[in-house]
Order: C-alpha cells, then sequence, then structure tokens
C-alpha cells in the first residue's frame, strides 16, 4: 500500500517536459506535492491542467507542483503542448519503468502504470498527506490546494 503521512518521502531523481531534472533533495526547504496519474492524454488527467491554473497560490504556499507519469519526456511534452502549456515539471517515471511509483507504493502490476496517487511532502521531507484514488478516480485541483 502507498506510504502513509509521517513516512519520510523516498528521493527521487527524474527528466521533466521542460528538459530539467528534478529531484526531491535539491526542493529541501520547500513543500512539494507530487501528483500521480496513469498516462498523459488519459481524459482523468483534466486535473494537471486544472493545477497549472492555480499554480500562483501553490507557489504562494511555498509548494511546488510535480506530475508523475510512466510516460517518457517526449510523450510528456508534446501532452503538455496540447493542453497549451503546463509550468509545472511534468516528470518522467520511465526507466526503469515505475521506480518512483513502486518507492512511494502506487505502482499496478496488473495494468503497469501508477496508481494516481497525491502526496504532499512538507519542506522537510515528511509526507503530511497521502492519498490514492484509483486509476478511474477523480481528484479535485482546488481540495489538494487546500491540504
Amino acid at each position: 500500500s502507498h506510504l502513509e503521512k509521517g513516512a519520510t518521502a523516498p528521493d527521487f531523481t527524474l527528466d521533466s517536459h521542460a528538459g530539467e531534472t528534478v529531484s526531491l533533495s535539491g526542493l529541501k526547504g520547500k513543500n512539494v506535492l507530487v501528483v500521480f496519474y496513469p498516462f498523459d492524454f488519459a481524459y482523468l488527467s483534466i486535473e494537471i491542467p486544472g493545477l497549472n491554473d492555480l499554480l500562483g497560490e501553490f507557489e504562494a504556499c511555498n509548494t511546488q507542483v510535480l506530475g508523475v507519469s510512466i510516460d517518457s519526456t517526449h510523450c510528456h511534452k508534446a501532452w503538455a503542448a496540447s493542453l497549451g502549456n503546463v509550468n509545472f515539471p511534468l516528470l518522467a517515471d520511465f526507466h526503469p519503468k515505475g521506480k518512483m511509483a513502486q518507492d512511494y507504493g502506487v505502482w499496478l502490476d496488473g495494468p503497469g502504470m501508477s496508481d494516481r496517487a497525491t502526496f504532499l511532502i512538507d519542506a522537510h521531507g515528511v509526507i503530511q498527506f497521502s492519498e490514492a484514488v484509483g486509476p478511474g478516480g477523480q481528484r479535485d485541483p482546488k481540495a489538494m490546494l487546500a491540504m
């Protein structure tokens, strides 16, 4: 099962659609909202544009938003462009496939993808909120902001 509140968040280093390399250890001192989702271009992934619309409010709370799926950086880049741009990193949990999802306990073996899961990690690297809603579950970006 997924990592619970109070657990230390595993570090990760992944490439983003914008060509940056992002690691949790590099974000120390910030809150980090990690939003796992199964695939780019999936209907329910509309929460990503919703988060993008609220980005200024997350930044005001010293919170870095990160989207994570098993898609490649190329796929992320194409999807972000199709959405009219995404101004926070979409990370490619691509090779080894799903390693970050496995570290956070949200890998789904059968379909070979991550669950739709959300983690709020505080500035000290401790998980303050964790939830997995299932691949078909819905999440409200405004509720994520209220965490």
